[in-house]
């Protein structure tokens, strides 16, 4: 029996875990301690910290740059690229953040700080649309083909599994019938109640698997960490099993959801380059 599910955190994962935890972590402290009582945003930290922000903000043009220029796409692996265009993502929108010091000023700066947190949204939104339809959050994007071979050999360890414990036929609710191609609304309302109904079908036929383990551990003599294995990687079967067919019918709604975000983040992304430069320009005019 393949173990698909015990090593799907990576250190890539834990890493990703840690910055976003550290930022949630920074925003939270900087927007409850007060900083407009020891940062201004008209010189010191406080100016450095929205030039900081800003620069950012514009190295980030540069991933867009390198899939568009055909020079640039000599520059090193793409995957690398996306990671900087993310971290700066983040990090530039706290930057300015700070440098307002989590507060509101003169009506330029307010729109171009509002612009700014809308295009910080739109990307976390296309960071989560982005990984359902990759491998992970820098590989490769998934193939149809692909996922439903996965589907297919998933299915197969499922029957053994089935023969083995035929109790969990009753508590374990196969997905085989993959779903069509509805109006968009359509299909987001059944991604989410297949969201729903796999998990609680996950819950139910872990909680059956248990059960089932146990009863036969008894009967055959196994040891608690034998049994404890034998758990976690049926456990990470069915687990599997249910994630690969939420990606399989879930692919084409993300597909089209991907498309119509990357329609808007771009204006998006334009409107707040060009209302910094306009803030910037107000700020050192007048």
């Amino acid at each position: 029996m393949t173990n698909n599910g015990s090593s799907r955190f990576s250190i890539g994962s834990f890493a990703s875990l840690g910055f976003a935890f550290l930022s949630i972590a920074l925003v939270v402290w900087g927007w409850g301690i007060g900083l407009e009582n020891y940062i201004s945003p008209e010189f010191g930290i406080g100016y450095a910290l929205g030039l900081t922000g800003g620069c950012m903000m514009l190295i980030m043009l540069m991933y867009s740059l390198r899939k568009r220029i055909p020079v640039m796409r000599r520059w090193g692996n793409i995957k690398y690229w996306f990671q900087m265009h993310m971290m700066l993502g983040v990090l530039g929108p706290i930057c300015i953040l700070y440098h307002c010091a989590f507060s509101l000023g003169s009506m330029n700066s307010n729109i171009a700080l509002y612009s700014m947190l809308l295009v910080a949204g739109s990307g976390l939104v296309g960071r989560y649309i982005y990984r359902q339809i990759h491998k992970g959050l820098y590989g490769e994007k998934e193939s149809l083909k692909g996922l439903k071979d996965k589907i297919m050999s998933s299915s197969s360890e499922l029957d053994a599994l089935f023969e083995r414990f035929s109790i969990l036929k009753r508590f374990v609710f196969r997905m085989d019938d993959l779903m069509d191609q509805p109006p968009l609304l359509t299909s987001i309302f059944l991604l989410m109640k297949n969201s729903f109904t796999t998990r609680i079908a996950y819950y139910q036929g872990s909680k059956a698997l248990h059960r089932a383990i146990i009863i036969v551990s008894n009967k055959e003599g196994w040891s608690k960490k034998k049994k404890q294995q034998y758990f976690v990687q049926t456990k990470n079967l069915l687990l599997n099993y249910y994630r690969t067919y939420r990606k399989v019918n879930g692919f084409h709604v993300y597909e089209r959801l991907f498309s119509i975000w990357h329609v808007l983040h771009i204006p998006l992304f334009i409107m707040m380059i060009l209302t910094g430069f306009v803030h910037v320009y107000a700020v050192h005019v007048y």
